[in-house]
């Protein structure tokens, strides 16, 4: 579940940096030498992404993904409990 949570809050991230500039996803594409369909899917969360993929999109676009983990509450949708 981590890995997905992780998945989605950069792909979030991402898909705001996208909106904000505007950039068009084809070009993000382009520049990661990816399908633009199979990276919509990746941002959708419709297909896994790995670790490098998701720091290759961020370094690409300028977007700080690290913050996302602070702790390791952060790998977790907030709706679950962390017990020791």
């Amino acid at each position: 579940m981590a890995w997905a949570w992780f998945q989605h809050r950069t792909a979030l991230a991402v898909r705001a940096e996208l909106k904000a500039r505007p950039i068009p996803l084809s070009v993000l594409a382009v520049g990661v030498n990816e399908d633009e369909a199979w990276l919509e899917r990746k941002l959708r969360g419709q297909a896994p992404a790995d670790l490098g993929e998701m720091f290759e999109w961020a370094l690409r676009l300028g977007v700080n993904i690290l913050p996302l983990i602070q702790d390791r509450s952060d790998l977790l949708p907030k709706i679950v409990t962390i017990t020791s």
